[in-house]
């Protein structure tokens, strides 16, 4: 999920591994998860301590299982392996504790996933409450999931402490701070634009190629038509294709000198153009692009600092093109 929790409780482990506060864990995680718990816990200087238990090989398991014992680490397994093995796990055939580890050869038991176990009474969350320990820490990054049975009243008080849910308007803009330390007021303009005499040819070939094929998809169109509107040269090579066949029904103004640029246009990004037809697609195509440049150039120009967002990546690449041209964009 990315929120950086195998790091931060691998990091928590490397202190108390160094402070010599601890000397086994056990870590529980999917086993998609195993590769990426022992590359985290690499990074933090214990790859020496990692004893993976999450093979197919009985005889490499428990190998593993005694070196974590003997020597003790970080034994890495996954749900599964503990429901089958919870007896070897905790110890039951281990003579080699002294007197003050009977009973909690675990100082930790990680949970990854947690999840996992939310019903205590599967066999699952049954063989980890077997597992004599210090301590356990449970991590996930669902802890609620979509099932009405967990979204009662008692659970959301008992977790409340623990979570920071903020509306924007909760969060207090007069806390003390001068006047050029609050947050400042978001403000929203909405500004329309008319489309470019090609931009609309393009909108006009399409609705009439739309009308012209049968079984087309109504939502992929609405798609194709969005991009004619943000910029042309955005559109897929299909899209292309099927322009020039609604430019063949617009015979009466083919003549005109937009039309011609527009077919070239569309010619191009079919790849169907000739030397001759290869036409450059300046930002006065789109009304969106050129609207975008001249107000960067006056933020710029005011010392501001500009991020943009698109609803598509592929808009943003002309964009980038233009402005590391312009120098307006580090790169």
């Amino acid at each position: 999920m990315g929120l950086g929790k195998t790091m931060q409780v691998s990091a928590f482990l490397a202190g108390l591994f160094h402070s010599g506060l601890i000397r086994r864990v056990l870590v529980l995680a999917p086993k998609t998860l195993i590769s990426h718990w022992v590359k985290e816990l690499s990074l933090v200087g214990l790859k020496h301590k990692i004893s993976d238990y999450s093979g197919s090989n009985l005889n490499v398991r428990d190998d593993e299982l005694q070196h974590a014992f003997q020597e003790g680490g970080i034994l890495l397994t996954t749900y599964d392996i503990v429901r089958i093995n919870y007896k070897l796990i905790r110890g039951d055939f281990y003579d080699g504790a002294d007197d003050e580890e009977e009973g909690k050869l675990w100082d930790y038991v990680i949970l990854d996933e947690a999840h996992f176990i939310k019903n205590p009474k599967t066999q699952r969350a049954q063989s980890l409450f077997e597992i004599p320990c210090v301590h356990r820490i449970a991590i996930s990054g669902t802890p609620i999931q979509n099932n009405l049975k967990v979204q009662n009243k008692e659970l959301r008080e008992r977790i409340k402490p623990y979570f920071l849910p903020r509306m924007k308007g909760e969060v207090s803009l007069d806390n003390g701070l001068a006047d050029d330390q609050k947050f400042p007021k978001k403000n929203e303009l909405i500004i329309w634009l008319k489309l470019t005499d090609c931009q609309r040819q393009l909108y006009k070939a399409f609705l009439n190629c739309c009308q012209l094929l049968s079984g087309t998809s109504y939502l992929n169109a609405i798609t194709v038509l969005k991009k004619i509107c943000d910029h042309p040269q955005i559109l897929t090579k299909r899209s292309a294709e099927d322009i020039l066949e609604g430019m063949e029904e617009m015979g009466e103004v083919s003549s005109s000198q937009d039309m011609e640029m527009v077919e070239k246009m569309a010619l191009n990004l079919a790849d169907m153009a000739q030397d001759d037809d290869v036409v450059q697609v300046g930002q006065e195509v789109s009304c969106k692009f050129s609207f975008i440049l001249s107000l960067l150039r006056n933020l710029l120009e005011e010392g501001h600092n500009v991020l943009i967002f698109s609803q598509t990546r592929k808009m943003l690449n002309p964009i980038q093109l233009f402005l590391s041209y312009q120098f307006l964009l580090a790169l």
